[in-house]
């Protein structure tokens, strides 16, 4: 597979127009690439002495709209021993939906019309049941029959006294740790006696990280609010075409640390071209 690739700044303008490794320090995306091997400054030797703490982010991006790279793993890994110590952040959190019907015990029969975007629409539909148990469970089979959505689950919850049926749809595993589009919900082909069915969907939980834009910090030893460190490296299960991912990167200088050369770090992701 050809190299899809990109590391490139973030930048906490918003403008995506950043060059500068020492103003990578979060926001939106930039449009022009790492360049050279540094995004950290030399340690100086005050800092050597006394110790210091430094963030910067950066995003990988799939620049592919039709190659998804499968299996994939980002991770980080020190040059050089005894040196400053180094560790990824990331704001991980599973995305979670609720689609509501109002007046479903109005409803007959039919099935629902549902969209699910991503680089194209994925329309599939599901059938009515009575039951919010078994119509949750046509939701989530339906569902699972998009590529990357196998792991979904959905489950109905019915409020008698709102006569509101609730989908509580879970983006987990495989289709965890990413932002994903609303799904559309069309209640017009349920048949019904009464008053008429109407649907809508809300996002209870924002997926992250990929596809997220994320905090900018105002200076460099400021810690980013949300994101969590520690992590060496991380599944991104199937990074898909045109994919884009905030990567906070953490140094860690401890008090007496001696200056080392090439005391960097290397950030890779590897992954498979094929399923």
């Amino acid at each position: 597979m050809e190299n899809i690739l990109s590391f490139v700044y973030s930048d906490p303008t918003g403008l995506g127009t950043n060059t500068d490794p020492k103003k990578s320090l979060g926001g939106v995306p930039s449009v022009n690439p790492i360049q050279g091997t540094n995004i950290f400054d030399n340690v100086t030797s005050e800092q050597a002495t006394s110790g210091v703490v430094q963030y910067r982010c950066i995003y990988v991006t799939n620049d592919s709209s039709l190659n998804n790279v499968y299996d994939a793993n980002l991770y980080i890994s020190e040059d050089v021993a005894l040196g400053s110590d180094i560790d990824l952040g990331f704001k991980i959190v599973d995305e979670r939906q609720i689609v509501q019907i109002i007046n479903f015990s109005t409803v007959t029969g039919g099935y629902l019309d549902v969209t699910y975007t991503r680089e194209t629409a994925y329309p599939f539909t599901v059938a009515y049941d009575s039951s919010a148990t078994t119509f949750a469970d046509n939701f989530e089979s339906a569902i699972n029959a998009i590529d990357g959505l196998e792991d979904v689950t959905v489950t109905g919850t019915y409020n008698a006294g709102f006569d509101i049926l609730y989908f509580q749809i879970d983006f987990v595993l495989s289709a965890g740790k990413r932002h994903h589009e609303l799904l559309t919900v069309d209640s017009s082909n349920l048949t019904y006696t009464g008053s008429y069915p109407t649907s809508s969907t809300t996002r209870d939980v924002a997926g992250s990280p990929i596809n997220t834009e994320t905090v900018e910090i105002d200076f460099e030893t400021t810690p980013p609010n949300s994101v969590v460190f520690g992590f060496s490296t991380i599944s991104l299960n199937t990074f898909r075409g045109l994919d884009v991912i905030p990567v906070w990167i953490r140094r860690k200088v401890s008090s007496g640390t001696t200056a080392l050369k090439d005391d960097g770090f290397t950030l890779k992701i590897k992954g498979n071209s094929i399923p």
